[in-house]
């Protein structure tokens, strides 16, 4: 029977897609309260170890946008760990292309 409600699986799923999940609507505030920065900082460096570092997907994760992703990364300051600038990284060894040696 058709009624006068509307739910999410009325909506479009373009919309559907940007809604909350369930679990970030469970989140409950604790009564001593949180440090909001503590709190996106983890969840940024909690989402881009659990992609890679590939903050495409990190975003995806969080819900944000890869410029607003960006921005907040560096907000915060947030680099991949062991990485040099300038210096390129074989993804394989973890061994920077100049540290090796060839005999």
């Amino acid at each position: 029977a058709e009624t006068d409600e509307i739910t999410a699986e009325d909506l479009p799923l373009e919309i559907r897609a940007t809604m909350p999940t369930e679990g970030a609507a469970r989140f409950k505030l604790p009564p001593e309260g949180l440090s909001f920065e503590e709190l996106e900082h983890s969840l940024l460096i909690q989402a881009m170890e659990q992609t890679g570092w590939n903050i495409t997907r990190a975003a995806k994760l969080l819900g944000l946008s890869f410029r607003t992703m960006q921005y907040r990364l560096d907000k915060f300051e947030i680099k991949r760990p062991n990485r040099v600038k300038g210096v390129a990284e074989d993804e394989s060894t973890g061994t920077s292309a100049d540290a090796t040696e060839s005999t």
